[in-house]
């Protein structure tokens, strides 16, 4: 991740323009992106529950960008598997990433969120920290739970009260 990109998404001082956006569409689209990197690791993406037809009003680039991070998270720091969920309930969307670490962290999981944290030399930083400011842009939450041999993120996006798009598009 470049620091041009990190200090573009810091400094934007107004939230994005929003509309309508299919989540598990983007999702899709991004684990897509990343099939190959996956499959030269040798790792495995689980789709454990994907509800289909997931509307949001919100930023499609910020979230594809946060979802394109976490997925790059996942391969640089994870093996065997990862395993990815999609929910909705009636205010909320939840996407969770959860793997197995290749070693136990050492700072608490929240840590991994601050700018230029990183528990191994050839990461940046900032991958994380742009996940957790995109997300905060969309009025959204983002938390890591570690174990000692797993790390789940939790992606909390909030369903727009005022939009006729809330949980699923009648189509």
């Amino acid at each position: 991740h470049s620091f041009f990109e990190y200090a573009y998404v810091m400094n934007q001082q107004q939230t994005p323009p929003l509309k309508p956006v299919q989540v598990d569409a983007l999702l899709t689209e991004a684990i897509a992106a990343h099939y190959a990197a996956f499959e030269q690791q040798k790792m495995h993406i689980e789709l454990s529950t994907i509800q289909d037809n997931v509307w949001l009003v919100s930023h499609g680039e910020s979230l594809a960008r946060i979802f394109d991070n976490l997925l790059q998270n996942s391969l640089n720091h994870s093996a065997e598997i990862l395993t990815i969920s999609l929910q909705t309930s009636d205010s909320q969307c939840m996407v969770t990433f959860e793997n197995p670490l290749l070693q136990p962290l050492q700072q608490p999981s929240e840590m991994l969120f601050e700018r230029f944290y990183h528990e191994q030399s050839q990461s940046t930083g900032l991958g994380l920290a742009i996940v957790r400011k995109l997300t905060e842009q969309l009025g959204g939450h983002i938390s890591a739970t570690a174990t000692n041999d797993s790390l789940r993120f939790e992606l909390i996006l909030p369903f727009d009260k005022s939009s006729s798009f809330t949980k699923t598009a009648e189509m």
